[in-house]
């Protein structure tokens, strides 16, 4: 099994809290910078890599408030 390094753990305990504080418009530069505020070394390009991703997943799906499902 592949260990993971402590700052990508730490990224993933974080993101779920930065969605909670975007708003819906500019989603992906606001989380940019809250990442960038708490740790200036991340990698940025795979933070993006999974936002894309999760973008096309969700894709046409929206929330019951009718807001798109990628904006949180």
């Amino acid at each position: 099994m592949t260990e993971v390094p402590a700052t990508t753990t730490a990224l993933r305990r974080l993101v779920p809290r930065i969605f909670w504080r975007a708003q819906p418009s500019g989603g992906f530069e606001q989380l940019v910078r809250a990442v960038r505020t708490q740790h200036p070394k991340a990698d940025v390009a795979r933070i993006e890599r999974a936002y894309e991703v999760a973008k096309r997943a969700h894709e046409g799906q929206t929330r019951k408030s009718g807001e798109a499902y990628i904006t949180h």
